[in-house]
């Protein structure tokens, strides 16, 4: 066995974990710190609805949370990205924590794309009778009123983005059989749900 020349201390072991450990806590704070930033951002682009209407501008208010989710889902996976190019140890380690990274960034760009385009497109405006509402899944029919032109009555399904404050207000008349008017993203997501007055519940 080779003996160490003199001068030459052998490596300590727990000094390295213990340079490893504050990088590794490093990278959790700067991680926790993008996903905060991410959260609370405002919108960086303009809006599909017109904020000059009260309830468009509401409906854009409940849709923008949607990017703000994909953008921390981003902000998840791009340090450890980072951490993996520019910290020194293991090639195969390296190489994993990169793959895994790396799908994480592509899924997370996705849909920080498509929210992005959904929160930039004008809102389809839907008016229909309430025939289910299971948690946050809202279904209308509409259609009905023009079965005299040989329209049939269509039934669809939506997500509801509405805040909960908003729906627990709203419980006396979000219910089966009343007609309701929402303002709904192309990805189908409610943003905006109002009562619609002067129709037969």
């Amino acid at each position: 066995m080779a003996l160490l020349a003199p001068g030459h201390a052998a490596p300590c072991p727990p000094r390295k974990l213990a340079i490893r450990g504050r990088a590794i806590a490093a990278l959790a704070a700067v991680t926790v710190v993008l996903i905060i930033a991410a959260v609370l951002l405002p919108p960086i682009v303009p809006a599909g609805a017109d904020l000059n209407d009260a309830n468009q501008a509401a409906y854009a208010r409940a849709i923008w949370p949607e990017t703000q989710i994909s953008l921390a889902m981003l902000m998840i996976f791009l340090p450890s990205l980072c951490y993996a190019v520019a910290t020194r140890g293991a090639a195969r380690g390296r190489l994993l924590i990169a793959s895994i990274s790396l799908l994480g960034l592509a899924v997370a760009t996705f849909y920080v794309v498509i929210s992005l385009q959904s929160y930039m497109a004008k809102p389809e405006a839907v008016y229909g009778s309430v025939t289910s509402l299971n948690g946050r899944t809202i279904c209308l029919q509409y259609g009905t009123l023009s079965l005299i032109a040989g329209n049939e009555a269509v039934t669809r399904c939506f997500a509801l983005d509405v805040p909960s404050e908003e729906l627990r207000g709203a419980e006396n008349w979000v219910r089966e059989g009343w007609y309701v008017h929402v303002l709904v993203s192309p990805r189908g997501h409610v943003g905006f749900i109002a009562p619609v007055s002067g129709v037969l519940q």
